[in-house]
C-alpha cells in the first residue's frame, strides 16, 4: 500500500520518501568509502614546505610554530573530513565530549601534526642537535640486536615523529635502513626534502600495484638490512587482521608480522613521540618474535601477534592522544 503526504503544493509518497532516504544514505556510503580509501596524499605542497623552511632557517622553531596556529585555523574550517576523523578518534580517547571541547581538541590535534612535520624539516635540515633534543628507552636494545647477521624490521605506526626516529637510528647502527611507504607518500616526501635542498637518510621502498615491493623487501632483510614499515595503515587490497584497539575492532595489516614469521627476522616496536616544543621521548622494544606456539592454529597466531602490537600502540597513543596522525575513518575497516 501506498500513502500519501500533501504538503502545500508539494506531494511525497511514502514509498518515495523511502527511496530517496535510501539513496542519501548510498551516497553517503559512497563518500565515506572515498574517505577510508587512504591514497598516501597529503594536503601540504612544496610552497608551504619553503614558507617553513625560510622561517626556521633564519628565525627557528619558534617563529615556525607562530605560523602553524594561523595554519590550523584554515584546516579548521575547510577540512570537514580531518575534523571527522579527528573526533572519532579523540572520542574514543576521552569519550564523549561537548562540542566547544571537541573542537579545542581538534584545534591541538591538527597543531601537533603541524609540529612534528616541521620539526622534521628541522632534522632534515640539521637543527636536531640545537634545538630539539631527545630522550631515550630500550634503543640500547636495538643497537645489540642489529649487530647480528640477521636483518630486522622496525616497526612504528603514524604516532608521533618516525622520521626523526629513523634518523636517530641511521647514526647508531651500521646497516642500510628502508622505509615502506605507498607511491603518493614516497612522492610527497621527495618534494619535500627537494624543498629544502637536502635527502633522505635512508632508502625508500613505493608500493605500486602488484608484488615488486614485497619482493624488494625480502631482498632487503635477507641482506640483513633494516626494513621500516607503519602497522596502523593498511594499504586497499592487502591481508588484514581485526584487532580491538580503543574499545573498537580495526583492521591492522598483516605484512609486517607474516613478514617477520616467514624470514625469521625479528620485530622491533619503535616510537618517537613530542614531550614539549623542543624535546623527544624515543621508546623501542624487542625484538619480538612471530612465532607459533604448540598447538596454535596460524590464524590465532597471526591474531596474537597483531593484538600485542596494537596493545603497545594503544598505550602510546593513551599517553600522547594528540600524536596518532591518521585523519579518515579507521574503524571502517573490515578484515580481508
Amino acid at each position: 500500500m501506498v500513502y500519501t503526504v500533501h504538503l502545500g503544493r508539494w506531494e511525497v509518497s511514502l514509498d518515495q520518501e523511502k527511496s530517496i532516504a535510501e539513496d542519501v544514505e548510498q551516497r553517503d556510503q559512497i563518500e565515506r568509502a572515498k574517505e577510508r580509501k587512504w591514497t598516501g596524499r597529503s594536503r601540504g605542497n612544496p610552497l608551504g614546505y619553503r614558507i617553513f623552511a625560510w622561517l626556521l632557517q633564519f628565525f627557528g622553531l619558534r617563529a615556525a610554530y607562530t605560523l602553524l596556529f594561523f595554519v590550523g585555523m584554515y584546516y579548521m574550517f575547510f577540512a570537514p573530513s580531518t575534523l571527522r576523523a579527528s573526533s572519532e578518534y579523540l572520542q574514543k580517547i576521552h569519550g564523549p565530549l561537548p562540542w566547544w571541547k571537541r573542537l579545542w581538541m581538534n584545534y591541538n590535534h591538527i597543531l601537533y601534526f603541524g609540529q612534528v612535520i616541521i620539526d622534521r624539516m628541522a632534522g632534515a635540515m640539521g637543527v636536531i642537535g640545537t634545538q630539539l633534543h631527545f630522550t631515550e628507552d630500550g634503543v640500547e636494545k636495538i643497537e645489540e640486536m642489529m649487530q647480528l647477521d640477521t636483518g630486522a624490521i622496525l616497526l612504528s605506526a603514524h604516532v608521533g615523529n618516525w622520521d626523526l626516529a629513523g634518523r636517530m637510528l641511521t647514526g647508531k647502527v651500521d646497516k642500510k635502513i628502508h622505509v615502506v611507504m605507498l607511491q603518493a607518500e614516497a612522492e610527497q616526501l621527495q618534494g619535500f626534502f627537494d624543498s629544502i635542498n637536502s635527502q633522505p637518510s635512508f632508502e625508500i621502498i613505493p608500493i605500486q600495484e602488484g608484488m615488486s615491493a614485497v619482493m624488494k623487501i625480502i631482498s632487503a632483510l635477507e641482506k640483513g638490512d633494516i626494513v621500516c614499515l607503519h602497522g596502523d595503515r593498511s594499504l586497499e587490497g592487502g591481508r588484514t587482521v581485526t584487532a580491538a584497539f580503543l574499545g573498537q575492532n580495526a583492521a591492522f595489516p598483516l605484512l609486517p608480522f607474516m613478514l617477520s614469521s616467514s624470514l625469521e627476522v625479528p620485530v622491533y616496536h619503535m616510537f618517537a613521540t613530542k614531550k614539549t616544543w623542543t624535546q623527544y621521548d624515543l621508546k623501542a622494544t624487542g625484538p619480538h618474535l612471530c612465532e607459533r606456539l604448540q598447538g596454535e592454529s596460524k590464524q590465532d597466531a597471526r591474531k596474537r601477534w597483531v593484538q600485542f602490537y596494537v596493545e603497545q600502540l594503544e598505550h602510546i597513543v593513551k599517553k600522547y592522544p594528540y600524536q596518532w596522525f591518521n585523519f579518515y575513518p579507521f574503524w571502517d575497516g573490515e578484515e580481508s
